[in-house]
């Protein structure tokens, strides 16, 4: 089981920052993932599409391993 925040039990997605099964974001196809967890304010300093994903160690990816669930996620654009 995970949070938004990630597991315990799922290591690393970035070492000592993002922790495996925490909600990430990066904005744009070139910016830098970022964690979201259960909560997070910010001012984007680009512009770009807000891409949201699940922080997952490369051995997990494509090995077959399926996790099943979902977050849900609220968002609040205010426009400068």
């Amino acid at each position: 089981m995970s949070t938004p925040d990630g597991g315990p039990n799922y290591g690393w997605y970035i070492p000592n920052q993002i922790p495996g099964g925490c909600l990430v974001a990066k904005i744009g196809d070139k910016g830098t993932v970022f964690k979201v967890g259960r909560s997070l304010n910010f001012t984007a300093k680009s512009s770009g599409l807000l891409q949201l994903a699940v922080g997952m160690q490369g051995d997990y990816a494509g090995e077959g391993y399926q996790f099943p669930g979902e977050y849900r996620v609220k968002l609040r654009v205010d426009p400068k």
